[in-house]
Order: C-alpha cells, then structure tokens, then sequence
C-alpha cells in the first residue's frame, strides 16, 4: 500500500499556493512537527513573538545561520482568537562567524508582508529552515535521543 501524500503536497495539490500562505505558516508554528511556544511582548499589546537565535554557536562558515524572529498579532475572531503574521527580523552574521562571536552580527532588519510576495516569500523560507533546523536539533536530536 502506498503511503499518503506529505500534507503540503496534498495541499498544492488540491490548491496551488496554499502551503505557502501566511495562514499556514501560522498554523505550522503552532502545530507543526516541533510546535513553538509564543512569547508576549512585554507591551502589554496583543503582540507575540517566536525566535530562534545561534548566539554563542560556533559556525562552519559555510552554511547560512540567522537569528529570526517572527511578530504575530492576536485578533478576535469570535471564538478563540486567531493569530496573523504580521513581520519577520532576520539578523545575519557578517564577516568570520566561524568562532561564535556574536558581535559580528548585523542589526536585525524587519521584513513585512508589504514588502512583496517574493521577498516575503523567501524571508519565510529562512525562517522553516531555522524552525526545521532547531527543531531537529533541539527537540528531535537532543530532547528524544540525548534526553538533554
């Protein structure tokens, strides 16, 4: 018997684009295969945030490893509330980073959905492979084989 598509590709399948959307990207945050735990900004707004930082990290100087943090706002759907994407910071390291000196990081930059569906596409790129990295890493390698 074969197996069953993976959920994106059953997605595009049935409507192109829609693994792509903000709505999912959402939803893939919080109930994905390493789901995050937002924080609240301390605003006191309805404003949260995830983040994944290689701070302190000793790079190959190869691979391409930014510190992301992504902005969801919390709006009243009637129900439960809902949450929307509403802006990613990319900080990158610039010069040698292959000795964990985080000095070498630039200013975080704000990406937003205003920006333009292909930038903002490719800016959410870098944040699943950071959330698929960490994840793997983090929760998969470290909290199920390594028990750390």
């Amino acid at each position: 018997k074969p197996w069953p598509l993976p959920l994106t590709k059953k997605m595009e399948a049935e409507k192109p684009g829609s693994s792509q959307t903000d709505e999912f990207f959402v939803e893939m945050m919080l109930n994905g295969f390493n789901p995050m735990l937002f924080k609240r900004e301390r605003s006191g707004a309805q404003r949260y945030y995830v983040e994944w930082s290689w701070k302190g990290q000793i790079q190959d100087g190869v691979h391409y490893a930014p510190d992301t943090r992504c902005f969801f706002d919390r709006v009243d759907d009637g129900k439960l509330g809902k949450f929307m994407l509403t802006g990613i910071e990319i900080a990158k390291r610039v010069g040698d980073y292959t000795a964990g000196d985080d000095s070498l990081l630039s200013p975080p930059k704000m990406y937003t959905p205003e920006c333009g569906k292909e930038l903002w596409d490719r800016v959410k790129r870098i944040v699943r492979s950071n959330y698929f990295v960490f994840g793997e890493a983090q929760t998969h390698l470290g909290g199920t084989h390594l028990n750390v």
